[in-house]
């Protein structure tokens, strides 16, 4: 018996692979699949591309979704290579109700200019396309396309596909003849508020493909956006020394407010301010006396047990420590980014209460700690103080940003202009 050479047998794998891929084509994705992540017969000879592979997807991109299978199976003259099986229960015979890979993202909600780390895990595959989009309606793939964001760091076998003219908002695999699995990308969200969004991916292996949706993330409106201070908003900022103006992520307390409140029963607040320790809490007030803070409303915000808590309460004088306010004040949302607290709350617009919108008052804006022994929000020192330059009215959007000591004392004012830097927008 003729024994065989091992050169026979790699000459057998390499004429069988030739013949596979004359039948079948290279299955690649490109900006041809941009709308409905298909990998095409890159060929095939049609510019349009030949869809060849067999789809398992969810009519629902649900989690415990049903998935069924669609076949676009199809060699270069329309003949059928695999035929449909039998379903039972919706499933293609043979499979898991479950695509056997996953799309993983850190966090649930995103930032402006934040990084989101975004992992396709599950087995090997050979093809890959990955995408960002801003959820509309519950078809993923209909919705509107509405990408999102940027990738960022590709690995080395991952490019762009200027989808859309969006250069880098989609990334596909260079097509190398290499097994892939288990890869992560950055992903970069944009300075813009955009809604929930969620990242879908199509994973080739083989002539089978699989489409995958990440779980919706929604928008963390913190840090606030600066771009209306001083048109449609109003907005205070103390920065750190030498760094002037500074970002809002950059403060080391920040105030806002729109100013069009027509037709509304209340107006929205944003504070937001640095952490200590854990007793520190941040506020503002309102009031009509500069130098003594005498009978001014106070709307304090701090951490408790990993939640934000405010409280409402009266400044009688610097001297006695705040009481509380009969007026109930609404946290609408609160975030922790490291060792800076956001507070969103709602105040109605009651002239029968301080917060009346046609008066004109001074904000005071100040951190402090929380006597936890005897139930009270210490004050500080005057010169931790830190108030506007005049008095505002609700209605008056303006953008003040200042850096250095704050100072309450109205005798000493001259003094802290020289190195409190005041930016107004009228």
């Amino acid at each position: 018996m003729t024994r065989l050479q091992p050169g026979f047998y790699l000459s057998v794998l390499i004429t069988l692979l030739f013949l596979v891929q004359t039948v079948f084509g290279i299955l690649r994705y490109s900006d041809l699949s941009c709308s409905d992540f298909v990998p095409r017969n890159v060929d095939s000879g049609n510019d349009n591309g030949q869809d060849y592979a067999q789809y398992y997807g969810s009519s629902r991109f649900g989690e415990g979704g049903s998935w069924a299978s669609r076949y676009r199976i199809r060699n270069r003259y329309g003949k059928k290579l695999v035929q449909k099986k039998r379903s039972i229960g919706g499933l293609g015979e043979g499979y898991s109700n479950e695509p056997p890979y996953k799309i993983s993202v850190t966090g649930r909600r995103y930032r402006r200019n934040s990084d989101l780390l975004v992992r396709i895990e599950g087995g090997d595959f050979d093809g890959l396309m990955v995408q960002s989009r801003v959820v509309a309606g519950d078809d993923v793939l209909r919705g509107g396309v509405g990408l999102i964001g940027q990738f960022r760091y590709l690995p080395y076998l991952f490019e762009y596909s200027p989808c859309f003219n969006l250069p880098f908002a989609t990334v596909i695999d260079k097509g190398r003849p290499v097994k892939l699995g288990n890869v992560s990308f950055i992903w970069t969200a944009p300075d813009a508020e955009a809604g929930d969004i969620r990242f879908i991916a199509s994973v080739l292996r083989g002539i089978h493909y699989w489409i995958i949706v990440s779980n919706v993330l929604s928008f963390n409106p913190f840090p606030i956006s600066t771009y209306a201070c001083g048109s449609s908003m109003a907005c205070f900022r103390v920065c750190p020394y030498g760094a002037y103006p500074c970002t809002a992520a950059e403060a080391l307390l920040i105030f806002s407010y729109g100013v069009d409140f027509r037709d509304k029963s209340e107006i929205t607040f944003t504070l937001g301010g640095r952490l200590h320790h854990n007793r520190t809490y941040i506020a503002v007030a309102f009031g009509d006396d500069l130098s003594k803070l005498v009978q001014a409303d106070m709307t304090v915000c701090y951490l408790e047990r990993g939640r934000a808590r405010m409280e409402h309460l009266l400044i009688e004088n610097l001297q006695l420590p705040p009481y509380q306010h009969n007026e109930v004040i609404d946290l609408d949302d609160f975030d922790v980014d490291g060792k800076m607290l956001w507070c969103k709350f709602r105040r109605p617009i009651n002239p029968s209460t301080i917060i009346n919108p046609r008066t004109s008052l001074y904000h005071f804006y100040f951190s402090g700690n929380i006597d936890y022994q005897y139930q009270r929000f210490v004050l500080p020192s005057r010169d931790r103080i830190y108030h506007s330059a005049f008095k505002r009215n609700f209605s008056h959007a303006f953008n003040e940003i200042v850096s250095g000591t704050g100072v309450l004392s109205s005798e000493i004012w001259s003094s802290f202009a020289c190195f409190a830097l005041v930016k107004l927008m009228h």
